[in-house]
């Protein structure tokens, strides 16, 4: 969407008649045209939401290729969007780097759960895009975790912000991160926050795998099917207090990757692997 995205209304339109222009002319060509449908809307507020729906509906009308990350996710898109006229592809979401990376990520992982442990360091939260996502469950967590887990013990980390500043134990990080940023943040913590309840396809969780991090999520169906080596802590409530220092607590033993298998964590990731993604996605346009 960044392609047609702008604050000026007419800079949109703009951009919009020249994406069209260029997919026809690339068409005439001989190209395809593939959209992997990893949402429904976008992650951040748009200058005009119509045109936004109206752009969906050309690319499920004229791309040649739509890969769906699951059927939820297809059903959710023709029910709020559109029907999809051309091919369908359902494809797993691939992980952020390959399978040799992950195991040299996994060590590091390991010597930072064993010097954390060791010098007793505050628990480091993160959510990514907590802000900029859904500004009412943004705004509710923070409540909630001002409320209840403002001491030194803990230090919560929000992306999504306007800016940079830090208020108690909460820093807040401005706007969407960079991959390389993010995958620092990622290491520098000790679990990743998802506060979606309802979750289908979020690639937040295949971070979590490739650069290995525990999870702290609410329990849904999501969660439960691909959480393939129990790093996700799941909660039915995850705004109570209880539950969530408890979710808190199995995160601060940091030892969960320490007393983990590498080989069957690794063997469990080998259906995620990039190079699977990537066969499936050149057979889908090989089979045009």
């Amino acid at each position: 969407e960044s392609l047609w995205r702008s604050n000026n209304i007419l800079k949109v339109l703009i951009k919009l008649v020249y994406f069209i222009f260029i997919y026809f002319l690339s068409t005439m060509r001989g190209y395809k045209w593939c959209w992997i449908v990893h949402n429904i809307k976008p992650h951040t507020n748009v200058r005009s939401e119509f045109l936004e729906k109206i752009m969906r509906k050309f690319l499920a009308k004229f791309f040649h290729i739509n890969f769906f990350l699951d059927i939820q996710s297809k059903i959710e898109f023709e029910n709020k969007v559109t029907k999809i006229n051309n091919k369908i592809v359902y494809i797993h979401h691939p992980l952020y780097d390959n399978i040799r990376n992950i195991k040299k990520h996994f060590e590091l992982r390991r010597k930072l759960e064993k010097k954390n442990k060791k010098n007793k360091k505050t628990l480091r939260v993160l959510s990514i895009n907590l802000l900029s996502r859904k500004k009412k469950i943004g705004t509710n967590f923070i409540k909630f975790w001002e409320k209840n887990f403002n001491n030194k013990n803990y230090q919560l980390v929000v992306t999504g912000a306007k800016k940079n500043f830090v208020k108690d134990n909460i820093i807040y990080l401005k706007g969407f991160l960079s991959d390389k940023n993010l995958k620092k943040e990622i290491f520098l913590t000790d679990v990743l926050l998802i506060t979606q309840k309802e979750i289908t396809n979020s690639g937040q969780l295949f971070l979590a795998m490739t650069y290995p991090t525990r999870i702290i999520c609410w329990k849904n169906n999501f969660f439960k099917e691909n959480d393939l080596n129990h790093q996700c802590i799941m909660s039915n409530n995850l705004l109570s207090v209880y539950n969530f220092k408890k979710s808190l607590d199995k995160v601060y033993k940091r030892d969960f990757f320490s007393n983990i298998n590498q080989s069957k964590y690794i063997k469990n990731l080998s259906n995620f692997n990039l190079a699977l993604f990537l066969k499936k996605f050149n057979t889908a346009f090989n089979d045009q």
